[in-house]
């Protein structure tokens, strides 16, 4: 995940990790998204992948049930309070509110939520997801 920022970002990149390597590849023409193209990390994977995508990602996406989500969520969380950030939390949130009543509102406490790196409002925003939304059992 680090060589693909690097990759995506910089002209010359170089890295030297554990396992892998790069010394000024080339990777032109560079994408027109920038910083770099959206960085999606997912699967529920709850102590490597939910893991990076607190680190690394940009959006993640996991196939739960409510209470699989309600989880899964809570240990992203814990990992954005141990070394990742509030902004990949926000923005895996953001897709939970389209189509729902106050949508704008809470894409907007989200985003400013995630440049403030508070966790506070996870909860808050998780509870008005289920408040606004009707499940029904198959």
């Amino acid at each position: 995940l680090i060589i693909y920022k690097l990759m995506t970002t910089e002209d010359t990149p170089t890295f030297k990790g554990n396992y892998y390597e790069i010394d000024g590849p080339i990777n032109q023409p560079k994408p027109l998204q920038k910083p770099y193209p959206p960085l999606w990390v997912c699967g529920g994977g709850e102590k490597v992948t939910l893991k990076l995508l607190a680190r690394y990602g940009d959006y993640g996406n996991w196939d739960v049930d409510v209470d699989g989500f309600k989880h899964k969520s809570k240990v992203l969380q814990d990992h954005c309070k141990n070394g990742g950030s509030s902004h990949q939390v926000t923005r895996h949130m953001m897709g939970l509110f389209h189509g729902l009543p106050g949508a704008k509102a809470w894409r907007q406490l989200l985003s400013k939520a995630s440049s403030s790196n508070n966790l506070d409002f996870f909860d808050e925003a998780l509870q008005a997801v289920r408040k606004s939304v009707t499940f029904v059992a198959a």
